[in-house]
């Protein structure tokens, strides 16, 4: 698969776990380059850089389809959604949690905190966000106005002016 191919089922994953396309596309970026053989240096494999055992709980079968793109992307957007849901939709915890490991979140004395690196790369993926940041605590995150949703508040908004101006009349 070439990159664009792989940016363009990187969107598509998002999509299909509600997840924030801009931190999808800089999260796997970060992880592997958009390469969906890259392996880590601790044995990580894939596009979001899967461990065995992380695999084992949010893959599917061998360890050896985290190689495969679309399957890689699956288990990161059952992975990603599990953390947003764990941490409250806040994409800063939730990436921070995907990198250092969740108990450094959810139990510090026991694992301690997170390292400073999983919480830079929490806040650096994070600020990559294309969703409104200004939602309510625990509301599911919304996305912006993208182009698409903004013509049709602004159809909206000229309809309900000219129904006013109608009636005023």
């Amino acid at each position: 698969m070439t990159t664009d191919e792989i940016k363009t089922l990187v969107l598509q994953k998002a999509s299909e776990w509600g997840i924030d396309p801009g931190v999808a596309l800089a999260q796997i970026q970060r992880e592997s380059g958009f390469n969906p053989r890259a392996v880590g240096s601790s044995g990580e494999r894939g596009l979001a850089q899967f461990m065995p055992g992380t695999w084992a709980q949010y893959g599917s079968g061998s360890f050896d389809n985290a190689f495969d793109p679309s399957m890689n992307l699956d288990a990161w957007g059952y992975y990603m959604t599990t953390l947003l849901g764990q941490f409250g939709n806040d994409y800063t915890q939730a990436l921070t949690a995907y990198n250092g490991g969740p108990g450094h979140l959810t139990d510090p004395g026991r694992y301690g905190p997170p390292s400073s690196a999983a919480v830079a790369y929490g806040q650096a993926l994070a600020a990559q966000s294309s969703y409104d940041v200004t939602a309510p605590a625990g509301s599911p995150n919304q996305p912006g106005l993208s182009n698409s949703n903004l013509t049709v508040f602004l159809v909206l908004g000229l309809g309900l002016i000219v129904a006013f101006v109608a009636f005023r009349d």
